[in-house]
């Protein structure tokens, strides 16, 4: 005969079976186990969305020689152009962060909806295989904003070491 438990929620008892409990158990190794891989591939995409980023600062910078020639030419400081480029780096980075961050919401809400309303036909549990906290969109802003400063500064200060006529001249 099989050991009958007892599980409670919002106040209503229900018994389970061994065999049950076994079923639950085991799905809930399972959610565990692809949470593990959703972390990884978020790590990924998170490596390969920084290099496109330091990608489209650098190319953005480099498109701007002739415009920072003129500002070198005018006698504006390596800084304040290090400032401007640096600023406009962070506001689309920005923009583009809470979009995806909106973006990542509605699509993790989505997707455990579809998971557990596939797996489960009783949703016992309210796990969530696919989601955003706070640490981890804490943890993408600084990177964020770590990758477009330096990437900023290090463009700006190779261009600006150049002289104005060769950056007007595009050499």
């Amino acid at each position: 005969m099989s050991q009958i438990n007892k599980l409670s929620i919002e106040g209503e008892e229900f018994a389970l079976s061994n065999g049950l409990l076994n079923v639950i158990a085991e799905s809930e190794h399972t959610m565990l186990t692809l949470q593990k891989y959703f972390y990884i591939i978020s790590i990924v995409f998170m490596i390969f969305a920084l290099l496109q980023l330091f990608s489209y600062i650098n190319a953005t910078i480099t498109d701007s020689k002739k415009e920072i020639g003129i500002l070198r030419s005018l006698g504006t400081k390596k800084m304040d152009i290090a400032k401007i480029y640096i600023f406009q780096g962070l506001i689309v980075t920005i923009i583009s962060y809470v979009f995806a961050l909106v973006l990542c919401y509605l699509f993790s809400n989505f997707e455990n909806n579809m998971i557990f309303n596939s797996y489960y036909t009783v949703r016992i549990f309210d796990l969530h295989l696919v989601g955003i906290t706070w640490q981890s969109a804490l943890i993408m802003i600084v990177f964020i904003l770590i990758v477009t400063i330096l990437s900023s500064l290090k463009v700006v200060r190779k261009l600006t070491k150049l002289k104005p006529v060769d950056l007007i001249n595009d050499k």
